[in-house]
């Protein structure tokens, strides 16, 4: 009997979304770009009887529940049969890269880590508001590790500032690469903390200085990969799963601006013939894909 083959969960690529064709782009001139996300404070700390004591912190004067914008770039790990709700609220432009490749060059890249119990949320809690009082002879700065554990971890579900309604996170599989913060440091991107907001427009126009600032700057992009032996070539074309636009007429023009010899392609200059022609073939519209899948 021939045995059945089950519907894969994840992907051997991690898909990054964007909104549009510039957007898209823009990520193939200069690489990924880090931007402020919002993350909300997790609802089970503030109405805890036990942390009454942190309410002011996690609730603004008006009651709006506060959050944290990290800066950081977004994977899936959703095959792309089942990416059409995550497109829907991140667009129809998307970059696959190889999570192999993924996982040998961005130290940083990981998966989220899912809170679903109210314990496990509030030890969050209780680590996180209690993170600037740890103290130790070694130099390691505790702060900074508990706060690269709270970028890295996300509700199992709750109220999603982007779509307007009540979502389970789980279901997007995230994986995230997050820029540190670097509060004090001159010249250093730093988390934004306790802010609070009721819709998405207000947020992006309160966000959209600071992610200007940090684009225009070298630390505002995910550097591709270092060219440093000959076969480094390879490499980054296997990097590229996907180049997906939303329509099939976009294709040609996406094609053309790819072969240009004088594009820059992921930040890099002279890049050859060859790797263009295989990212070329790495291209694909979203349109196909809800055609014959």
């Amino acid at each position: 009997m021939k045995e059945m083959k089950m519907n894969r969960i994840n992907s051997s690529s991690l898909f990054h979304f964007t909104n549009g064709i510039e957007a898209l782009r823009g990520i193939l001139e200069k690489g990924f770009r880090y931007s402020y996300c919002y993350e909300e404070y997790n609802n089970a700390i503030v109405f805890n009887n036990e942390h009454k004591e942190h309410a002011s912190f996690f609730i603004g004067s008006n009651g709006t529940k506060r959050g944290v914008a990290i800066p950081m770039i977004c994977f899936c790990d959703i095959p792309l049969l089942r990416v059409q709700e995550h497109a829907e609220c991140y667009g129809e432009y998307i970059i696959g890269i190889d999570k192999n490749y993924a996982e040998a060059l961005y130290q940083n890249l990981n998966p989220v880590l899912y809170l679903f119990s109210n314990r496990m949320s509030l030890a969050l809690c209780d680590i996180s508001v209690s993170k600037d009082n740890f103290k130790c002879e070694h130099t390691h700065d505790y702060s900074q590790s508990v706060n690269h554990l709270i970028a890295y971890s996300k509700r199992y579900r709750g109220f999603d500032l982007y779509r307007n309604k009540e979502t389970c996170f789980y279901d997007e599989r995230e994986w995230r690469t997050v820029i540190p913060d670097r509060k004090g440091k001159v010249g250093k991107p730093s988390w934004i903390w306790n802010i609070e907001f009721k819709s998405k427009d207000e947020y992006k126009k309160y966000i959209a200085p600071y992610n200007e600032k940090l684009q225009s700057s070298e630390a505002g992009y995910l550097k591709f990969i270092e060219f440093q032996e000959d076969d480094d070539e390879n490499h980054f074309c296997n990097f590229i799963t996907h180049i997906i636009v939303s329509k099939e007429k976009e294709i040609p023009d996406l094609i053309e601006y790819i072969l240009n010899t004088e594009n820059i392609l992921f930040g890099y200059k002279n890049i050859s013939k060859k790797a263009r022609m295989i990212l070329v073939s790495k291209i694909t519209s979203f349109e196909r894909i809800g055609k014959d899948f």
